[in-house]
């Protein structure tokens, strides 16, 4: 299944390679990250699904997802801040419940960022656009298939790390399109099997 999805992505290679090196420029101002964020899966959904998408597509999505790609964003910074603080304050007590304590915010944390794989996916695949509804969604894909879900999160997590600590131009190059493009073929995928069901 993933050697397949990497040859659709190779097929794909120059719209993945615009996308990213786009995708890269408007992260730099920071007001425009998240709506980059957003072009780029806007493509690579485009490109898991057999369709062409170039630079037209990107801009496209860069402008239909600007303010949805906002409050995606923001959610992720509320919930990063929350976990990492009860893990610090956690910190402080030196009793063994606070140990397991900040287990679970760090569980907590591994599970938030693993549905995170199909939250932007899910926005551009469901006819409910709502934050809430693609949350929702996620967690159910994910407790649905729990071991292709953290299968595809650490995936993309090597991919990120590898690609970082020994090719970090690559990200110039692809990587982020390629994480993108993973994340939208494992969401058409199980939402195609609970289509079926």
């Amino acid at each position: 299944m993933l050697r397949d999805w990497l040859e659709d992505a190779w097929n794909g290679l120059a719209e993945i390679v615009i996308a990213n090196l786009l995708w890269l420029l408007l992260s730099l101002p920071l007001v425009t990250a998240a709506p980059a964020a957003a072009a780029l899966y806007h493509v690579t959904n485009r490109l898991a699904h057999g369709q062409e998408a170039g630079w037209r597509v990107f801009f496209q999505g860069f402008k239909q997802h600007f303010w949805l790609s906002w409050r995606w964003l923001l959610l992720n910074l509320l919930a990063v801040a929350v976990l990492l603080a009860n893990y610090l304050f956690y910190a402080r007590f030196r009793e063994s419940w606070a140990a397991l304590a900040q287990g679970a915010f760090v569980g907590l944390a591994v599970l938030w960022a693993a549905i995170q794989v199909y939250v932007f996916p899910l926005l551009l695949e469901q006819s409910d656009r709502r934050l809430r509804t693609a949350l929702r969604n996620s967690l159910v894909m994910y407790l649905r298939r729990p071991l292709l879900a953290l299968g595809v999160a650490c995936t993309i997590g090597l991919l990120a790390y590898l690609t970082t600590l020994f090719v970090w131009p690559a990200w110039v190059a692809i990587t982020a399109g390629l994480c993108a493009y993973l994340a939208n073929r494992v969401v058409i995928l199980i939402v195609g099997e609970l289509l079926e069901e």
